[in-house]
């Protein structure tokens, strides 16, 4: 029989229109089985009744973020709904497969004093507390946008160091279990059976409950919002910038960021720490004024179709003497980074230029240094370019691409070539 009143509370606390529910089949003496015994998308009286069905069969299971029926993978979350610490007992310290109960009673003195660390040091408000069965569980309701998924996770994982270096002791484990974007949660109200052998069937259930108001969701939300780190400065700028103004739609410019290490650099490190990675080969100084770097981000910035206005924005955020300049500076500069990128090669990046000058060398360069990519993703790009490139003056050379993929060699891979139009 289930505790329903606990399995209820739950559900109203997620609020879902529909929940992604699994059971997973318990282990067998430490031996886990593969499958599960249930598992599918549904409103909250079938959640219920599953619950009644399979309660001590399994590990019963929602997953704590929404995502629409039929979405069971990580980027089918769009937004993290629930902040969660998770405070078990160690395993090498549970006596046939559950905790001892001196061992569970400390893991719920830990949780309640997390929960109070955590409301007087950030202003959290915790909505829930459950003991699991084998430690305790903290949970916050909030509604975070995931516009950058590697940024969330860091700032998941500082909240979780900053409360292990507080409340972490030889007896439980803490972490932040929500920056696993697709967490499942045991459902309270239900046995947690997690192993046929398991000397106990203990319940998980809630022990605190504080109805979720909309002022808590903002609340929290605003508080993992304004975590700082380290590579949060570029999603920001996504952020904020209107992105109809970024010339090519499918490269965004977080992700020409991520695959592009020296242009993070550029536009986050100021100039005696960019000096300090990037030196010339006689050992001076790669960059002997703010202009310098100035011109290095917008050739970068043009050579992935950056929009001027995106440029001038990127370079203000940045800092530095950019924004004391006047509007005539600006624009001069950025018309001879279209000049210096329209006759140079950058960096080892293949310019249109290179491609006129040296096309017995242009496929080697774009294996090395341009992309790799697979062909579902990038064909829609090469589509787009055509239109995307003819507003600079160049031409998508279809005749070249389609004789490179004709190749043998090149089957599966397609390649993007480019050339200076009449």
């Amino acid at each position: 029989m289930i505790k329903k009143d606990h399995v209820n509370k739950f559900l109203d606390f997620l609020d879902y229109e529909s929940y992604y529910f699994q059971t997973y089949k318990p282990r067998i003496n430490g031996k886990y089985q593969n499958g599960v015994l249930a598992q599918e998308f549904c409103n909250k009286q079938r959640v219920v009744s599953l619950c009644e069905k399979l309660n001590g069969k399994g590990v019963i299971c929602v997953a704590l973020n929404y995502r629409p029926k039929g979405g069971s993978k990580s980027e089918d979350v769009k937004n993290l709904k629930v902040i969660a610490i998770d405070v078990d007992v160690k395993d090498e310290r549970k006596v046939d497969y559950v905790s001892t109960l001196e061992d569970y009673a400390h893991a719920q003195e830990v949780a309640n004093k997390i929960k109070e660390y955590l409301e007087k040091e950030y202003g959290f408000i915790i909505n829930l507390v459950v003991k699991s069965g084998n430690g305790s569980q903290l949970l916050a309701k909030c509604d975070v946008p995931i516009i950058d998924l590697d940024v969330l996770k860091n700032k998941l994982t500082k909240l979780e160091n900053n409360i292990k270096n507080i409340f972490s002791d030889k007896i439980v484990n803490i972490d932040a279990i929500t920056k696993d974007i697709n967490r499942r949660l045991k459902i309270p109200g239900t046995i947690n059976k997690k192993d046929t052998y398991q000397k106990a069937n203990r319940y998980s259930q809630i022990i605190f409950y504080k109805k979720v108001e909309e002022k808590d969701v903002k609340k929290n939300s605003d508080i993992i919002k304004g975590f700082k780190v380290n590579n949060e400065t570029l999603t920001q700028l996504v952020n904020e910038i209107d992105k109809k103004e970024i010339i090519n739609d499918e490269f965004k410019l977080i992700d020409i960021v991520k695959r592009d290490e020296k242009l993070h650099n550029l536009l986050t490190l100021d100039i005696a720490q960019l000096n300090k990675k990037y030196t010339n080969d006689n050992g001076t100084p790669k960059y002997k004024s703010e202009s310098e770097v100035d011109m290095a981000i917008i050739a970068k910035l043009l050579f992935y179709a950056a929009s001027d206005k995106l440029i001038d924005w990127s370079l203000t955020k940045r800092g530095g003497s950019w924004s004391t300049k006047s509007q005539q500076y600006r624009d001069r500069s950025i018309i001879k980074g279209k000049e210096f990128i329209s006759r140079q090669k950058y960096d080892n990046v293949i310019t249109p230029r290179t491609y006129r000058d040296k096309k017995e060398n242009i496929l080697n360069n774009i294996i090395n240094n341009l992309c790799v990519c697979v062909a579902d993703k990038i064909i829609k790009r090469l589509v787009d370019a055509k239109e995307l490139n003819s507003k600079h003056g160049f031409s998508f050379d279809e005749e070249l691409f389609q004789s490179v993929f004709s190749g043998e060699n090149f089957k599966h891979t397609y390649f993007c070539f480019f050339k200076l139009g009449n």
